[in-house]
């Protein structure tokens, strides 16, 4: 990928997102993991689902899975300094078909002034240049996820036409109360999976 096919944000600028003023654009880095980590664990439980992001997860991820931060990633911040959005477009790998765009999201002490519809839109046009870079002949398609308690994201991802498909859901058990059940006669149990590589 030729990374100058976009605008690079090598420096922090001040800008207006979605008609607020006054807020500072500028690329991820590395020492931004927490920030990013904080923000989508606060998305995620006020649509009621729990803080699962490990400031840990969140550098491997972003430094794993994206091609160039400059061009890549974009986070807004509040006149204080606050993460009020973000927004990361991972490069799939080599015969990679899927762009996940669930890194990235607004506050949401900062919804309702359109910043989100600004954050999608250009993570959808940042992908679009990587795929006409990278893959002009494979069909790519775009993807994101929305925690099931908050309909403000999945309305605008379906302005956006984005499609509800779901392939798959959260089951959760008790550690310290099982229900007594064993497993079938010839199966046995064996150690933890290693770590879901990225990208997916």
């Amino acid at each position: 990928m030729n990374p100058s096919s976009a605008r690079p944000y090598s420096v922090a600028h001040a800008c207006t997102v979605g008609g607020v003023a006054d807020l500072t654009a500028r690329p991820y880095e590395p020492s931004d993991a927490a920030a990013v980590a904080a923000l989508m664990n606060t998305i995620d439980e006020a649509g009621g689902g729990r803080a699962g992001f490990a400031v840990e997860e969140i550098g491997a991820m972003l430094s794993s899975a994206v091609a160039h931060f400059p061009t890549d990633t974009r986070l807004t911040f509040a006149p204080d300094g606050t993460l009020v959005a973000a927004g990361v477009v991972p490069t799939p790998p080599p015969g990679g078909f899927r762009v996940d765009l669930f890194v990235g999201g607004v506050h949401p002490d900062w919804r309702g002034q359109s910043l989100g519809r600004a954050v999608l839109g250009w993570q959808y046009e940042r992908a679009t240049q990587i795929h006409a870079a990278t893959a002009p002949q494979a069909q790519w398609q775009a993807e994101t996820c929305v925690v099931t308690g908050e309909p403000t994201a999945a309305r605008l991802f379906a302005r956006l036409d984005f499609a509800p498909v779901r392939y798959s859901f959260d089951m959760l058990a008790s550690t310290t109360a099982t229900s007594g059940a064993t497993l079938p006669a010839g199966r046995g149990a064996a150690g933890a999976w290693p770590a879901r590589s990225w990208p997916r």
